[in-house]
């Protein structure tokens, strides 16, 4: 073989090793996971009517396909999950949710016995709730190294949880010294906007402010100015008139806890057509002052078997003992009046089409986060949303609030797989989004 032989056949070797080692289409599909969720009931959180007998194809962390049986091709090799009896549907967000809380009922003894144990905590509620259905949720309070500590172990796949938007703590005006380590006192507009500052380099997700009528106008403002200019959106409270009108006209994103005001008269008509205008978002919070309700009805609920499987021994005793009478907790003293009079105000903001997103506040006095969210969806149901609007509230529009609709809230081809099965039909029973058969974060079952 002459010289130019051999570096002829030499070549053809060396190219025809590149040419495998180079993966052909069919082979870069297939080196990602193919899974279809087949029969079934979809309700793809747009609001729109179910769809039966469906099929969900999601490859590697995306949807890729969505229809009825016999119009989409299930590829061959794909992992099938069997949907027959259930409901598919994207999987639950709640935006107000405090992750280092797990319904103690007595604020002013857990928070300063329990400050350092916050890793051991805010991981188990996070579980809690992907277990449950929630793959997206707001974090509204938290010390601050250890919730975003919690959300890049679970952006990094390192622990099981929800996609976080935290917002570390509050920024107020007061509080009592053993809350310091997850509330930031604000003292004029020169200290408001460095405090947001110092959130903002610090790499939350959003802004969460209170006691707004104790705030000066400046103070209120220089946080919402300096995280606007960040691409950060505020959430603040807002239950009594005066303080919707302030948080609004300030710019406010989110108003938090709307509805509980003692006394049972609607809001005015100025109120309601102000939130209309200026498309505040609204997170009414139904279940958290309701929780206390359950618990007169049925005090054994502070025993629940899987809160107590969870957290460590000695809290989950702590958590039980706090809520023994429920009657003399400071955090209700006004639940009765909100009780009576929230309702009033919830149906009349559903019937006006104020944009109303779910959140439940999770984690307050006996709000485990192991069922807030779905009872948060039956109250709105119960007070005048359809079944599908109350699912939009918890799907669709949170992910619009964070700005994440191109990728999450909908089971639409490509968006991110986020995906929920739940035994029985939600749209005749709404109730039965307790019952979460499996969990889907990402192409992932975690469930």
């Amino acid at each position: 073989m002459t010289d130019r032989q051999v570096f002829l056949a030499r070549l053809l070797l060396m190219l025809l090793a590149l040419l495998a080692a180079l993966p052909t289409r069919a082979q870069e599909r297939g080196n990602q996971t193919e899974l279809a969720i087949v029969g079934g009931m979809l309700v793809d959180g747009t609001g729109g009517a179910a769809l039966h007998d469906a099929v969900v194809v999601i490859r590697g962390e995306r949807i890729v396909a969505v229809g009825s049986k016999g119009t989409v091709p299930i590829p061959a090799g794909a992992k099938i999950l069997n949907a027959g009896g259930m409901t598919v549907m994207p999987g639950l967000w709640d935006l107000h949710v405090h992750l280092m809380i797990m319904g103690h009922g007595k604020y002013g003894e857990y928070f300063p016995r329990y400050r350092n144990r916050m890793r051991e905590i805010i991981p188990v509620s996070a579980r809690e709730l992907l277990l449950h259905g929630v793959t997206s949720a707001r974090d509204l309070g938290a010390p601050l190294e250890e919730i975003i500590e919690v959300r890049d172990r679970i952006n990094r796949g390192e622990i099981a949880g929800p996609r976080l938007f935290v917002s570390g703590p509050f920024l107020q005006k007061s509080f009592s010294q053993s809350d310091e380590y997850f509330r930031w006192a604000v003292q004029g507009a020169s200290d408001a906007r460095a405090k947001t500052r110092r959130l903002i380099d610090a790499k939350v997700d959003l802004i969460k402010v209170i006691q707004a009528l104790a705030m000066s106008d400046e103070e209120f403002a220089a946080i919402i100015d300096e995280a606007h200019k960040a691409g950060l959106t505020v959430a603040t409270h807002g239950k009594e008139e005066e303080e919707i009108r302030k948080v609004v006209r300030l710019g406010a994103d989110t108003i938090e806890h709307t509805g509980y005001t003692v006394g049972g008269l609607p809001y005015s008509a100025e109120i309601i057509r102000l939130l209309i205008d200026e498309q505040t978002w609204v997170v009414p919070t139904c279940n958290v002052h309701w929780t206390s309700r359950v618990l007169r009805d049925f005090p054994g609920r502070r025993f629940d078997q899987e809160v107590a499987a969870d957290y460590p021994p000695d809290v989950v005793k702590d958590m039980q003992e706090s809520l023994s009478n429920v009657n003399t907790l400071r955090y209700w003293h006004r639940g009765p009046g909100y009780i009576e009079s929230a309702p009033i105000r919830w149906r009349q903001m559903i019937q006006a089409k104020v944009r109303i997103a779910v959140g439940t506040d999770a984690g307050t006095p006996g709000n485990f986060h192991t069922d807030a969210t779905w009872r948060e969806v039956r109250l709105l149901v119960e007070h005048g949303m359809s079944p599908l609007e109350a699912i939009r509230a918890a799907t669709k529009y949170p992910a619009m609030v964070m700005k994440k609709g191109n990728d999450l809230g909908t089971v639409e081809p490509g968006k991110l797989a986020d995906v929920i099965l739940v035994k029985g039909s939600v749209v005749e029973n709404i109730s039965n989004l307790q019952n979460v058969v499996h969990v889907i974060k990402g192409g992932t079952i975690y469930k």
